[in-house]
């Protein structure tokens, strides 16, 4: 047992990790980034190895395999992760004490203790908003992977309920692992935000989503409040719908072009994670509206860049905003669309709630999830060295 707590080895199975610009980059490509980039300094001990077709960015502290094979293509990452990560790990000449399958999937062969992060179970959740394909291979490599793992992480309390409901699984071999929200998501100086403005020819006032285009979102839902809402007031101001084409895109601008608020509705596509900040922060306020979300990283991003929020009461995103922002029921037009009107003509609510959103979101750390993560590698280790 003493040997393996100072040699600990821990390899990560990181395919889905993506630095491209699009919609690959964001959710869960999000969160490995930013687990990997704070494991080391939650223990620097640890021997971490990432196997990751991505050669961007840097991974200080971690030792990186890189995998030749495109493993963002489905098919491939499955042979990937049932084939060939398990004699990678095999003919390690430092074999891994625990492996992590950091989305989803695991080899169904293992011969060390593993565990597998479960981002969310949309798929099961609201399965209209997935390819029939990928809904199913969803459910089967989730089912079989907690199954197989000795433990099972999550991202929200939400998360975990939808876990334990199905998959049947003891509440011991579940760990919630919050989130952080990079230290550049903050808000910026007036002077510096009246320059991003001029630069990118922003609009004074504007209502943003910031997010893969995609079903699960709502966004059809959200141009419909949006149109009532413009429909009532004409100096509105105008919607930015940011972010990555995902599948299913075209519906939401066909439901733009029904609605008759093209010119009111602004597309800007993905906006670099530098950018991010500003883009936040210059809104007046964030919307988000999605049925279903494992935690929803960009209404914590918005919060912490000091915008208030208007998202959904349902799922993980109560968890996530607490009182510091606006809940509605996602499918309730009229109640967006009265939620987003009552936002506005308060200036001084906005206020308060961007002070109170900036105080919460200060609760979700980076350096915090990988100390919870790191203690269930070594709980794992342990269990494993003395023949549990």
């Amino acid at each position: 047992m003493a040997d393996t707590a100072r040699h600990l080895s821990v390899a990560l199975n990181a395919q889905l990790l993506s630095l491209q610009r699009g919609y690959r980059n964001a959710g869960i490509s999000k969160y490995i980034y930013g687990l990997l980039s704070h494991l080391p300094l939650a223990d620097s001990t640890i021997r971490y190895t990432v196997y990751t077709h991505e050669r961007r960015g840097t991974l200080p502290g971690m030792r990186r395999a890189l995998t030749r094979l495109n493993t963002h293509r489905p098919a491939v990452r499955v042979v990937w992760e049932q084939m060939m990560w398990p004699l990678l790990l095999a003919r390690d000449p430092s074999p891994a004490h625990v492996i992590h399958g950091m989305a989803y999937a695991l080899p169904l062969v293992l011969s060390v203790p593993s565990v597998v992060t479960i981002y969310d179970l949309a798929f099961v959740r609201v399965p209209d908003a997935f390819r029939p394909w990928n809904r199913l291979y969803l459910r089967l490599v989730t089912r079989i992977s907690a199954r197989r793992a000795a433990h099972v992480c999550v991202i929200s309390e939400s998360t975990a309920g939808d876990v334990l409901r199905w998959l049947h699984l003891p509440k011991a071999r579940v760990t919630v692992v919050y989130p952080g929200v990079d230290d550049r998501f903050e808000r910026p100086s007036e002077s510096e935000l009246a320059a991003f403005r001029q630069r990118r020819r922003l609009p004074d006032r504007y209502v943003l989503y910031l997010g893969t285009l995609e079903p699960r979102k709502n966004l059809v839902q959200l141009l419909r409040a949006y149109a009532r809402l413009a429909g009532s007031d004409p100096h509105a101001p105008l919607l930015v719908l940011a972010g990555g084409r995902g599948w299913g895109v075209e519906a939401i601008f066909a439901e733009a072009e029904r609605l008759n608020v093209m010119d009111r509705v602004l597309f800007p596509g993905y906006i670099p994670s530098a950018e991010q900040p500003y883009w936040y922060a210059a809104a007046d306020l964030f919307v988000y509206p999605s049925r279903y979300e494992g935690f929803g990283m960009p209404v914590l991003e918005a919060m912490a860049c000091g915008t208030p929020v208007v998202t959904s009461n349902t799922s993980s995103l109560p968890e996530v905003v607490g009182d510091a922002g606006l809940l509605v029921d996602p499918d309730d037009v009229a109640a967006l669309a009265d939620a987003l009107a009552e936002m506005l003509s308060s200036p001084e609510r906005r206020a308060r709630l961007g002070r109170a959103a900036r105080e919460r979101a200060r609760r979700f750390s980076w350096l915090r999830a990988a100390q919870r993560q790191v203690e269930v590698y070594r709980r794992l280790a342990a269990r494993e060295e003395d023949g549990v």
